[in-house]
């Protein structure tokens, strides 16, 4: 129940405090994901900027009783190397509680993120394709973990198919590795796939 209301709080700062700092051409998305052990709530914002775009993106995470995350990121992106590809740098707030005999801990950590988005609707090709490729990596080294958290690692990689303007089936897959230190020295890791909907205001 807590997890719920943190998550609602993100997205009414999302949707609700952000607009209203004078930007004029914000895009918001909400998407929610599956998978048969897990259920996740996705919410962002992307702010264009002087170069580029900042993005604030924040996410909902529970997994069958076995662990759940709140998360939020900040990141700058700009096109990069070719039209479509578009690179972002930025850091991001994670926390969690993970759940195993003997080995309650919970996750505290900052991390660096990596992500790039290619969108080949907008590729030089020669039909259109509404189909949008994303890859990310949060890294979160021991001196930006806090509490019983020792290191934390997550990669993800996916593909967004537009089949209207604004909406989109989403197939994702995410690996987890987290390490803690208390109340015993142990390594927690997970990988899962996810499909979904994203919806674009």
């Amino acid at each position: 129940m807590k997890l719920n209301y943190h998550l609602t709080a993100i997205v009414l700062i999302l949707l609700l405090i952000l607009p209203a700092a004078g930007f004029s051409q914000e895009r918001f998305d909400l998407g929610l994901q599956v998978n048969n052990s897990a259920i996740e709530v996705l919410a962002g914002i992307e702010l264009p900027t002087m170069p580029g775009q900042m993005r604030v993106d924040a996410n909902g995470l529970y997994e069958d009783d076995e662990y759940k995350m709140i998360g939020a990121s900040l990141t700058i992106g700009d096109t990069v190397i070719t039209p479509g590809l578009t690179g972002r740098l930025g850091f991001r707030g994670i926390v969690g509680k993970f759940e195993r005999t003997g080995k309650d801990s919970d996750l505290y950590s900052s991390a660096f993120v990596l992500e790039a988005e290619y969108d080949l609707s907008s590729a030089y090709l020669s039909y259109y394709i509404p189909v949008t490729l994303r890859a990310g990596a949060n890294f979160g080294p021991s001196p930006l973990c806090f509490g019983d958290t020792e290191n934390y690692m997550e990669l993800t990689a996916g593909v967004e198919w537009w089949i209207i303007e604004n909406a989109a089936l989403m197939l994702n897959f995410r690996y987890i590795d987290v390490e803690f230190n208390d109340p015993v020295k142990w390594d927690e890791t997970d990988s899962a796939a996810y499909g979904g909907i994203k919806l674009r205001f």
